[in-house]
């Protein structure tokens, strides 16, 4: 069994809605295409088209760049047109209707089809807004949509013809990761003069109780799992858990996130640490005294014999929060005579106040509690557990 020495707790607090890669981002179309943008597609944004209508609508990217000052995206099939197109204004001096520093979109020259297309595509889960306008530009008449996924048929706006210089804003939309958006420009049966300008900024915001797979934390510096709590912070529900590799997942799966908007709080100990040769392993989910001890047993190890004070202040140091934990200590063979279980002498006591007492004639079970002291505890209880490794 592959283990680390980790020698301090881990300890990870936090809500699904408060994370360093879920906070707020924005995206400009304009200032994102700069002149050394010489890929396509540059980040979150590509430049492309829409070939044919009669074909249902496709994206197909543009694959040759030419120009300096009006660097230019087209496709390399329309070698005298240049049309259709993505450009961006680089010079001093306004050109084919577009501004200086403005970036434009023309469609291209085949009849209801060759629609002009700027894709965004989302590079996390997240609600999104959008906010931008499109511009007459060089005084042709072309129409703006704007399309999640593809879906022209629904179009999540149609903002007509442009030469009115429509402006959009849509807020409180839930993309996934690589859900695009596409901004898009029709010729009006005629491409000539076609060129539109378009501003387009983009925002994202975290999804309250949801989870992303590209949004998580990833446990470090040691192997294997980790033992977890998750906490609705709505409810009040708490599961404990082996967490893996990314602990809000984790918390999703094991099904505490029941309404749009709740909360989880999360507290995870690292799964293992090592004093004075030994290794000590937190187990969650071993279930009663007797199956944690089989447990351990199966793995090379025993459920952990505390026999001094130093012992147990480390261990217990270590695997605080996790509840009460069983050890190897039980009295089943002969009542009130605690043993062992590797058969190390019982002379170092931790007991709680009042403790042993076998409540109810049948506790013979011991487990170290929230405290720090033990107590003995009816053995058919679902604790975690402390394994030890000699």
């Amino acid at each position: 069994m592959n283990k680390s020495l980790a020698l301090a707790t881990l300890f990870l607090a936090g809500t699904v809605t408060v994370n360093s890669s879920q906070a707020a981002t924005s995206w400009d179309a304009t200032k994102d295409f700069t002149a050394k943008t010489t890929v396509n597609p540059k980040g979150v944004w590509s430049y492309g088209y829409d070939p044919a209508a009669t074909a249902g609508y496709q994206f197909k990217a543009f694959n040759k760049l030419s120009g300096t000052t009006l660097p230019i995206w087209n496709d390399s099939a329309y070698t005298s047109l240049l049309a259709p197109n993505f450009v961006k204004n680089l010079s001093t001096s306004s050109t084919f209707g577009i501004l200086p520093g403005q970036i434009s979109i023309h469609p291209g020259p085949v009849a209801s089809g060759d629609a002009a297309i700027l894709r965004f595509k989302a590079p996390i889960a997240a609600i999104y807004a959008l906010n931008g306008q499109f511009f007459a530009g060089d005084g042709g008449e072309t129409d703006a949509k704007i399309v999640k996924n593809g879906n022209l048929s629904v179009p999540l706006k149609t903002l007509g013809i442009t030469s009115t210089n429509p402006a959009f804003s849509i807020s409180g939309l839930e993309l996934a990761v690589g859900d695009t958006i596409d901004f898009v420009v029709g010729n009006q049966g005629s491409f000539n003069s076609d060129s539109t300008p378009l501003t387009v900024q983009i925002t994202s915001a975290p999804i309250l109780g949801k989870v992303s797979p590209s949004i998580g934390t990833t446990l470090t510096g040691f192997t294997g799992t980790a033992a977890t709590t998750c906490k609705n912070t709505r409810t009040g529900q708490t599961v404990n858990f082996n967490g893996k590799s990314n602990l809000f997942l984790d918390c999703k799966a094991a099904g505490l996130l029941t309404k749009d908007g709740d909360n989880v709080s999360i507290t995870t100990l690292a799964s293992t640490a090592a004093f004075a040769s030994h290794q000590y392993e937190l187990e969650p989910n071993c279930g009663t005294w007797a199956n944690c001890k089989a447990m351990a047993e199966t793995l090379g190890a025993h459920l952990a014999t505390i026999t001094t004070p130093e012992e147990q202040a480390f261990v217990f140091g270590k695997f605080k929060g996790a509840g009460n934990l069983w050890i190897g200590l039980s009295d089943q063979t002969t009542e009130g005579t605690f043993q062992w279980l590797n058969t190390e002498p019982f002379v170092f006591k931790n007991w709680n106040a009042g403790q042993p007492d076998d409540k109810n004639g049948n506790e013979d079970c011991v487990a170290v509690t929230g405290t720090g002291k033990w107590s003995d505890l009816n053995c058919s209880l679902d604790l975690p557990a402390i394994f030890e490794y000699e």
